[in-house]
């Protein structure tokens, strides 16, 4: 058996996010791993504090792309969220994939032997895909956010009223239904094979919830205020 880590929501580059303080951390969870996962929102081009959202792809791809090249006996596995959906991100995405064996990505989830692994943004209203996909288009197309704007979020972050408000909306039992719903209508048969769910988006972290005969865990995020929740896990070679 092989041993990997998930994590979600680093939100990379925007103000809110934590993620540069846990960079020793994530190292030393990489560099026990054979796997990594990012399970989207590892970037957030929106609330993006660099230069422009073009610029900010970039570096995304480039910290992949250095981050393999420093454990390189670590597979990275991507999957993208709301917030890192963009086409251009994608395009870059494959890329770097084709250049780099280390790398893999994956639109919507990755389904590894019993185990999958989405980041969660499915809509409860909007579950099938075509709809999941019209759901994130905002996200795709939108340009950064205003300094004003970003200033005013950042604060709501620190102050905790963001975190109150989500741990509100997406208590475990409503975030498992929310994933579990959106992957019976959209892949049946990949989640008649699933024991283990790992997801993200509500910020709202929790291992080894039972829903309908399946285990959810939720990796948080590192966003001010909330806590950051990398979780183990093991797969067959």
């Amino acid at each position: 058996m092989k041993q990997g880590v998930v994590v979600s929501d680093l939100h990379m580059f925007a103000r809110r996010s934590n993620a540069h303080e846990m960079m020793s951390q994530i190292g030393d969870l990489i560099a026990k791993s054979d796997m990594l996962v990012l399970n989207g929102d590892t970037f957030d081009f929106r609330w993006t504090t660099l230069p422009s959202v073009d610029y900010t792809i970039k570096e995304a791809v480039g910290w992949i792309d250095g981050l393999s090249k420093s454990f390189p006996n670590c597979q990275i596995q991507v999957v993208c969220g709301n917030h890192d959906c963009r086409e251009e991100y994608l395009s870059a995405l494959e890329d770097l994939a084709a250049k780099n064996a280390s790398v893999s990505w994956y639109e919507h989830f990755m389904f590894m032997h019993n185990l999958l692994f989405l980041h969660g943004d499915c809509d409860t209203r909007h579950t099938k895909v075509d709809k999941f996909v019209h759901w994130s288009e905002p996200y795709e197309t939108s340009k950064k956010v205003s300094h004003v704007l970003a200033l005013a979020y950042d604060q709501a972050n620190k102050t905790g009223l963001t975190g109150l408000a989500q741990r509100l909306a997406s208590p475990p039992h409503k975030a498992s239904k929310k994933v579990f719903s959106y992957m019976s209508e959209t892949a049946p048969d990949i989640l008649e094979n699933v024991e283990h769910v790992y997801f993200g988006h509500s910020h709202v972290p929790f291992s080894n919830y039972e829903y309908n005969g399946l285990y959810f865990h939720n990796t948080g995020c590192a966003v001010s205020s909330m806590e950051f929740n990398p979780i183990h896990f093991r797969y067959e070679a």
